[in-house]
């Protein structure tokens, strides 16, 4: 991408020479590292330690307890999805030689959410100091987006988000190798079709592929184009034909609609004779809030502590991060346009046409109701063409402008992270609540010992951060002892 004679490709800056970076090159990649290190360690901690939400799928993890796994993978493809990957992942964990079910689905959460990050600092290799600091805005960036610690919020009996997350880096990383080779073919059929067949947000890593072949890599061979589009084929047919799984009509979800929160009652109300519009206006802030932190889940929650005068200062930071991401990306765009070159470097080419394709996949995704979790790759591609951009735009202006821009977004950046513990605890403490005042043997229908034994022994572990094991079996909080609300 042509920037001043130099695109993307901010290597060949004279201002980017080797022994000017203040740090030795040798350096440069072990720090680099080293920060990204700490920075997974913590979150994955605070992802393990979030107790377990009570999974609107637990009547079915409930019945898989006593009947055998085609049953269980049977109930997993059937009314609105078609989800045969968490079925396999809810019968496995209901086993009852497995004693704390809920540990090893938060294990397999956090690990996750650490591989995830760790690949996605894995497609950057800093040379030197500033790629450094770009390389590790850009992990900030996207650890502190809303849509990324939302994918970990639910991990039981499988985070499935985030396991179409952890394929989507994987193929991308195959394709941006230019791999080729059976063990490539494999790696990326299996990576897709565990994706897609986990939940629909998966398409996305069908359509990585797709991307790659527009960015004409080389390495993309016809077979691994092929063997994705089986894989989606099979799909398609499994889904629409053999099993006859509806799409969600309209109003299946609760979605936001400017400052209200609809249910599906209300969405039918407003919009039951003119669908066209819900569905546009889903699209745009589905693509508004992949580059701002508004809206959330289709609900313009930051306007309205604007208006209320309640902004807190890491909505600012966030606000902060996203004007100054979007002016990057706007700078360099322009430089590029007026240089009248396209994007010459490999890289560039395929993270501007994965994000042009993730940005098109979660749009279509969320066209019936917005969620936020459903943006997660685009903003994986979104991060990833952010760092091509600053490299070429903080490389060819004045050392303080660069200093002052690194410095005021990384700022920005560590903010929402730093908060994350916090959202985390609030989240847990709204699971913990749930498991004690929520009835839910009655509400999931645990009519067997063997299922009511599962339920136990998840609230113990739920309650265990608020409430000493030893005391869970005469508190007054369990829900059979106390009124429900």
């Amino acid at each position: 991408m042509g920037t001043s004679g130099y695109g993307f490709n901010a290597r060949q800056h004279p201002r980017n020479a080797r022994e000017h970076s203040p740090v030795d090159a040798r350096l440069v990649g072990p720090l680099y590292y080293g920060c990204v290190s700490l920075l997974i360690a913590a979150i994955a901690v605070c992802v393990f330690n979030l107790p377990l939400q009570v999974s609107d799928n637990l009547d079915k993890v409930l019945a898989a307890v006593e009947q055998p796994v085609t049953a269980t993978l049977r109930d997993y493809s059937k009314a609105d999805t078609l989800r045969p990957v968490s079925g396999a992942f809810a019968h496995l964990l209901s086993r009852p030689w497995i004693d704390q079910p809920g540990r090893v689905a938060r294990g397999i959460n956090a690990l996750q959410a650490a591989i995830s990050l760790i690949l996605f600092s894995l497609l950057f290799k800093p040379r030197d100091t500033m790629d450094a600091l770009l390389a590790l805005l850009a992990v900030l960036l996207l650890a502190g987006h809303l849509a990324f610690w939302q994918t970990f919020l639910e991990g039981y009996p499988v985070n499935h988000f985030g396991l179409v997350l952890l394929c989507f880096l994987g193929v991308l990383h195959v394709v941006r190798r230019d791999a080729r080779g059976s063990v490539a073919f494999l790696i990326v059929v299996f990576l897709a079709a565990t994706a897609l067949f986990a939940v629909e947000l998966g398409v996305a890593v069908v359509a990585i592929v797709g991307a790659a072949v527009v960015a004409r890599r080389s390495g993309v061979a016809k077979a691994q184009l092929a063997g994705v589009a089986v894989v989606a084929g099979v799909y398609v047919i499994l889904r629409w034909w053999l099993l006859d799984v509806p799409a969600p009509g309209l109003g299946g979800q609760r979605s936001g609609f400017g400052f209200d929160d609809l249910d599906s009652d209300e969405i039918r109300a407003r919009f039951g004779s003119t669908p066209v519009l819900w569905f546009a206006h889903n699209v745009a802030v589905t693509v508004s809030s992949i580059i701002f932190p508004d809206p959330f889940n289709g609900n313009w929650e930051m306007a309205q502590r604007i208006f209320a005068g309640t902004l807190r200062p890491v909505d600012v930071a966030r606000i902060i991060v996203a004007i100054g991401m979007a002016s990057v990306v706007a700078i360099a765009a322009v430089k590029m346009y007026r240089a009248r070159r396209r994007a010459d470097n490999a890289d560039d080419v395929l993270a501007i046409a994965a994000l042009i394709v993730t940005v098109a996949v979660c749009a279509l995704l969320n066209y019936r109701y917005v969620k936020t979790v459903l943006i997660v790759p685009a903003v994986v591609c979104y991060g990833w063409v952010f760092y091509h951009c600053a490299r070429s735009v903080f490389t060819s202006t004045p050392p303080a402008i660069t200093l002052l821009g690194v410095t005021v977004l990384s700022v920005a950046a560590a903010l929402p992270v730093a908060d994350l513990p916090c959202e985390m605890w609030a989240h847990g403490l709204r699971n913990s609540h749930d498991w004690a005042y929520v009835p839910v043997e009655a509400k999931y229908d645990a009519s067997t010992n063997a299922e009511r034994a599962l339920v136990e022994r998840l609230r113990v572990e739920a309650l265990a951060p608020v409430i000493p094991t030893e005391a869970l079996a005469t508190s007054d909080l369990c829900w059979s002892r106390r009124p429900v609300w």
